[in-house]
């Protein structure tokens, strides 16, 4: 009895040990997630996010810690009340993948890099509804070496940008500066080839 429980705990810890060398921790990878959307803003603006996020997701890593990605993303729709005015805002970006890769596939890992947003307002309010954001996010991510490249995903997600606001105040228009925070909080999936 003893001797079958020794040679299943070895067998266990043997298959582990392979399992966990054949974790992949660089190449190309592909993939998509979906999310919710947020918005914030550094003026009393009120705004509201409805709708789902989605994007896709392609990318290289170079070894456990540097990786380097590019993301579309559609953000769900963003209505500002005040102004009826929606916004159907995508946005395209650039980023490095910086984290670690742990002998078990877990991944926390954290972007920062450049997008280009556009806004798609459907009523002329602002200034130019394009432009360039910082993109900055945090995740984890869970490669397990059964699956092969396969991994999972939870991230959280946002583009930072400022544009003119344009409004009408006692019959003269006034432009204000405006900082806004578009963000998703996503599951994804990738796969690394």
């Amino acid at each position: 009895m003893k001797l079958n429980a020794l040679l299943f705990a070895a067998l266990s810890l043997s298959a582990v040990s392979v399992a966990q060398a054949d974790v992949k921790t660089s190449g190309f990878y592909v993939g998509g997630a979906i999310g919710s959307t947020g918005v914030d803003a550094s003026s009393d603006i009120s705004i509201n996010a409805d709708g789902s996020s989605y994007k896709f997701i392609g990318g290289y890593q170079f070894n456990r810690i540097v990786g380097i990605e590019a993301q579309y993303t559609r953000y769900g729709d963003i209505t500002l009340p005040a102004d009826k005015n929606t916004w159907s805002a995508s946005s395209t970006a650039v980023t490095a993948n910086l984290g670690y890769t742990f002998d078990n596939g877990l991944r926390p890992y954290g972007l920062i890099g450049l997008s280009s947003i556009n806004l798609n307002e459907s009523k002329e309010t602002l200034v130019d509804d394009q432009g360039i954001a910082l993109r900055a996010g945090v995740g984890l991510e869970y490669a397990p070496a059964m699956l092969n490249g396969l991994a999972f995903r939870l991230g959280y997600e946002m583009d930072y940008f400022g544009i003119q606001t344009q409004y009408s105040l006692f019959g003269s228009t006034v432009t204000e500066d405006v900082t806004y925070g578009i963000s998703s909080l996503n599951l994804g999936v990738t796969y690394k080839f």
